[in-house]
């Protein structure tokens, strides 16, 4: 595969890692203000292991953790290439439209397991501003992955 050869390895890695904990000390920052009650590593815990044990939770964020430090980075890449350049806007923008597919996908994920909050549509039931909450942590998880990914380029 050619394209692997195209990115800036070492850059995509640390711009995934700062983008990462970024939009996670905002999500924390806003469940400690009460705007929602979405903890990602319980969805992701549905979807991987179908329970929300102690165990569960522990894997599930360290899988969260490696796809949003090494996963999802390399397909922002290629999705500012065809954008022709990763910036903060265009991060922003992508972002945007991953936190909205996270928010759409939300409720089937939860149909996983029975320990789970029921998120509702979108997350609603999780606080009526989830879906803006997941909207805005991701659309920062993109416009920092873009911005740190051209500023060490």
């Amino acid at each position: 595969m050619t394209f692997l050869n195209d990115f800036a390895w070492p850059l995509l890695l640390w711009s995934g890692l700062a983008a990462y904990v970024l939009s996670t000390w905002v999500l924390m920052l806003l469940r400690k203000l009460g705007a929602t009650r979405y903890l990602p590593r319980a969805y992701w815990s549905c979807v991987l292991t179908a329970g929300v044990g102690d165990v569960a939770l522990v894997f599930a964020g360290l899988i969260r953790c490696l796809a949003m430090t090494a996963v999802f980075p390399i397909v922002y890449a290629l999705l500012f290439q065809r954008m022709a350049g990763a910036l903060v806007v265009p991060g922003l923008i992508v972002g945007a439209g991953h936190g909205l597919l996270a928010a759409l996908i939300l409720p089937l994920a939860a149909r996983r397991c029975p320990g789970a909050l029921p998120p509702g549509f979108m997350g609603w039931k999780l606080g009526r501003l989830t879906p803006l909450v997941m909207l805005l942590v991701h659309a920062i998880y993109g416009a920092m992955l873009g911005y740190v990914y051209v500023l060490a380029a």
